[in-house]
């Protein structure tokens, strides 16, 4: 047996044992946080759990739609997005506005823990309002479908494999978006906030304390 062949068989034995129930167990587990935020009326009310709940559910999406294409592209040869350019096109535009989208909320989740922690009272309201939560999350969406939406006009299939054809957005896009948003921009946000969340906390406690002594 060639090293190839080794090389595929063991690719494809990777896919049936760890791929596959990586994703199944991942989608289970996004239906479950779905439906447990969802029927849970404290839960619906909850500003933090809605952000959780919208991430959740774009994960729940995310996984079977495009790493389901990606595990028959890889582990068995059967992706139809390698050999046609309309589906090569869809696959990587959902692919990164699903997933950017999914990391998105955590961020926000992460923000509105500092928001509701904040003593200035019309800053807390503002971004614990339902109203405002939902829009926040349905920008979000459409932020990143425009943003990722050049996608569709510079992904090709090109000898059996879907790429991005170089260009300027392309270079954009691998040296700039992708690391931005992918690790840069959530770390940074969620350390802030984090930051921010236990600096409002602690004066918060500081001011209980010092109203109770005098």
């Amino acid at each position: 047996m060639s090293t190839a062949s080794t090389i595929n068989t063991i690719s494809r034995w990777l896919n049936y044992l760890l791929a596959i129930p990586m994703i199944s167990l991942g989608f289970i587990g996004a239906i479950l946080t779905t439906i447990i935020f969802t029927r849970q009326k404290l839960f619906r009310h909850n500003s933090t759990i809605i952000y959780l709940l919208a991430g959740a559910i774009m994960t729940a999406i995310h996984l079977p739609s495009i790493y389901l294409q990606s595990i028959l592209v890889d582990g068995f040869g059967l992706g139809v997005f390698n050999t046609n350019d309309i589906a090569c096109r869809e696959r990587n535009y959902l692919f990164y506005v699903t997933t950017v989208a999914a990391i998105s909320f955590p961020c926000w989740a992460s923000f509105n823990q500092y928001a509701i922690t904040c003593r200035e009272a019309s800053f807390r309201n503002r971004w614990s309002s339902i109203r405002v939560i939902r829009l926040v999350i349905i920008g979000t969406v459409i932020f990143w479908a425009i943003i990722y939406f050049p996608l569709i006009f510079i992904s090709n299939s090109v000898n059996g494999i879907c790429v991005l054809v170089d260009g300027p957005f392309q270079i954009f896009h691998s040296y700039i978006l992708t690391p931005l948003v992918f690790i840069i921009g959530p770390i940074t946000l969620i350390t802030i906030f984090t930051l921010g969340t236990i600096r409002n906390l602690r004066s918060t406690t500081l001011q209980n304390r010092h109203d109770r002594l005098e």
